[in-house]
């Protein structure tokens, strides 16, 4: 093992132990009956920590370290259903990284240092993938305007700003519109601050960055589901046996295993991609994980739920938790079927095969017969 292996574990343990402590499945309950949806408790702790410092490159260039340690912090985050704005957080830090603005400097620090809340409504450019929200900006003299339609955007409740994703004549680029903290559902000539333009290359690392963060968390989720699962199988008896021995349940867990561990390892070789540069092969391997990723997440937690059976289709059973938040992840930035588009169209860009039938092909005899 490594020194970067040793420190990124003792980096997942310290994490780890907050979470117990402070991350139970009735704070998670507690969160979800709650308007805002947030643990301010968890996230204070949280932000004390610093992790999410880690997804500024300035950070990360200054103290060593790769993304491959963020990636710890979201896949726990992840694997107990943190009720926190981490995702958006840290997407607003990598794009305020390089602000020379003062007031956007600002803004950092507040945002880095959990004084400040930010939503994110970012989506992608249509040259990319097709975009969820819709939204444009204008700017004369003075500061920028923001006109958009903004479809569900997490985290937006207690928001002080909303980091969007907006176009105009010049073409894209990333925007922060501070809010009341009320939420939003529709921008009108809100004044905003410009972060990022097309031209200064920073707009797609943003993205591809949130991609990133949501696939580890989402590799999380499926890695919860898939410890509930087997534990389940050891203890629950039927016809004289616990259930784990019948071979069905048994497949069913391993198939869960194995695209878990897929999951996992292309979330780590897109974060190799980002940190190397290569803003094609970045693109080609962040979508690629994001779509895994996504249905994994989904797919685990509904055979883990049916590995419950009836029991785990009650509210009192924690096997919707993770189904829950397995799917209101899929949709969240950008949808599974997306990301396999633009993988699919890179591909054949280089005259190769469509790499989602590939990928599918992992699935078992039993899984394609019955479909």
């Amino acid at each position: 093992m490594t020194q970067a292996d040793a420190e990124r574990d003792a980096l997942r343990r310290a994490v780890r132990e907050l979470l117990d402590d402070l991350c139970s499945e009735a704070h998670v309950r507690a969160a979800i009956g709650d308007h805002g949806g947030v643990d301010d408790a968890l996230w204070s702790r949280i932000a004390e920590m610093g992790v999410l410092e880690l997804a500024a490159p300035g950070f990360r260039n200054q103290e060593g370290a790769s993304l491959l340690d963020l990636l710890v912090v979201f896949e726990e985050l992840g694997r107990f259903l943190a009720p926190v704005p981490a995702l958006s957080t840290a997407v607003a830090i990598c794009a305020l990284d390089a602000a020379d603005d003062k007031q956007l400097r600002w803004w950092a620090r507040d945002i880095t240092s959990g004084q400040r809340r930010v939503a994110v409504a970012v989506t992608v450019a249509e040259d990319m993938v097709t975009p969820r929200s819709r939204a444009s900006a204008a700017g004369a003299v003075g500061a920028p305007t923001v006109t958009a339609r903004l479809a569900a955007v997490p985290d937006a409740v207690g928001a002080d700003a909303i980091l969007v994703l907006a176009r105009d004549d010049e073409g894209t680029g990333l925007f922060l519109v501070p809010t009341a903290g009320a939420g939003v559902s529709r921008l009108d000539r809100a004044e905003a601050h410009l972060i990022a333009d097309e031209s200064s290359g920073r707009v797609a690392p943003v993205l591809w960055l949130a991609w990133l963060l949501l696939s580890a968390e989402q590799v999380g989720v499926a890695q919860r589901a898939l410890d509930a699962a087997v534990s389940y199988a050891k203890i629950r008896t039927q016809f004289g046996r616990s259930i784990g021995s019948f071979q069905a349940v048994k497949h069913s867990c391993v198939d869960m295993l194995v695209q878990v561990e897929g999951s996992r390892e292309l979330v780590r070789a897109a974060a190799a991609a980002l940190d190397a540069g290569d803003p094609r092969d970045a693109f080609l391997q962040v979508n690629l994980a994001a779509a895994y990723a996504s249905e994994t997440a989904i797919d685990c937690a509904q055979r883990s739920l049916q590995i419950y059976g009836g029991i785990g289709y009650t509210w009192d059973n924690s096997a919707h938790l993770a189904l829950r938040k397995a799917k209101a992840d899929s949709v969240r930035l950008c949808h599974a079927s997306a990301h396999w588009q633009a993988v699919t169209d890179e591909l054949a860009r280089h005259g190769l095969a469509d790499v989602r039938s590939q990928v599918s092909g992992q699935q078992t005899s039993g899984e394609q017969v019955s479909r």
